[in-house]
């Protein structure tokens, strides 16, 4: 049902209880999950046919999940926009790990650079004035 619903809104209460319902109360196989620092958690659960994993954790495309060395579809849950692991049936080690996108590192870089360059001027007019 998570899958199928269209976006949710807010004033469709219906559809929102049953959202809710599904989450709250899911199937008889809850997840364990654990944190690993603040970017990587280990999840362990039993899927069922026609199941998917819900974390809640905010949808970004920069979450990836794996199990078993295999990578698994991470896609956004249009109730809420946190991440659901499409994973097939059986029990799972999942791993839900941030995996920092090349433009941030770039953009670390860059910063790093920025202020190094601007720190040069005023260093080598201190030396400039020693000597």
């Amino acid at each position: 049902m998570v899958r199928a619903a269209a976006p949710l809104e807010q004033s469709n209460l219906e559809l929102l209880r049953a959202y809710t319902a599904v989450v709250e109360e899911g199937p008889d196989s809850p997840a364990t999950a654990v944190w690993n620092g603040t970017d990587r958690m280990r999840v362990h659960a039993r899927v069922g046919p026609g199941q998917s994993v819900l974390v809640q954790v905010t949808y970004d495309p920069s979450w990836h999940a794996y199990s078993a060395g295999q990578a698994l579809p991470v896609h956004p849950d249009p109730g809420a926009d946190f991440s659901v692991i499409d994973a097939p049936p059986g029990e799972h080690d999942i791993t839900f790990a941030f995996e920092t996108p090349l433009e941030n590192r770039v953009g670390w870089a860059l910063t790093i650079l920025s202020l190094f360059a601007a720190a040069l001027p005023s260093e080598w007019r201190r030396l400039s004035r020693q000597s």
